[in-house]
């Protein structure tokens, strides 16, 4: 029986998590929109095949869903905590190129409420939008200009892996 590797996708709604999800799992499986109001209304997952390793991928309730209430959203993302009990490899927090200081509240709210002070240690910041992504120099400088900012709203952050 082979091992599953859960990746979970979490963000502000409308910053890409479901296009994320489609582009890892190569499907069309999740429901993209640019809408931050139709997008993801509840958790999704896929479990696919990757080079001999299966991998499952959560897509999630937008943070700051403007037609939910928050305590609403963390609920959602509480039963997901619940379905990704056998564990979780990687989270993957999707932000749309500038990470804001409500994203930072909103991180801390989850590590508060459904994670752990461990979580940073497996989170990947995903920055989707950036137009630049085949340019490996662009890639780096953008990373490093990006961590700096990261690193005035939040430095627990700071510390996560960035991707764009």
């Amino acid at each position: 029986m082979l091992e599953i590797r859960s990746v979970l996708l979490i963000g502000k709604a409308g910053n890409g998590k479901s296009t994320l999800a489609n582009v890892i799992t190569g499907t069309n499986e999740f429901n993209e929109s640019t809408s931050t109001i139709f997008g993801t209304k509840k958790v999704k997952y896929l479990v696919f095949e990757h080079e001999g390793i299966k991998y499952r991928i959560f897509d999630t309730v937008g943070i700051g869903d403007p037609t939910r209430p928050i305590e609403e959203i963390l609920s959602t993302l509480g039963v997901e905590a619940d379905i990704i009990s056998e564990g979780l490899n990687q989270i993957l927090f999707v932000t749309r190129g500038r990470f804001t200081r409500e994203e930072v509240e909103a991180f801390k709210l989850l590590k508060n409420t459904i994670f752990d002070e461990q979580v940073v240690n497996y989170t990947t910041i995903i920055c989707t939008d950036f137009q630049e992504f085949e340019d490996d120099e662009a890639c780096e400088t953008d990373r490093q200009s990006f961590r700096g900012k990261i690193a005035n709203l939040s430095t627990e952050l700071a510390s996560t892996k960035i991707s764009t």
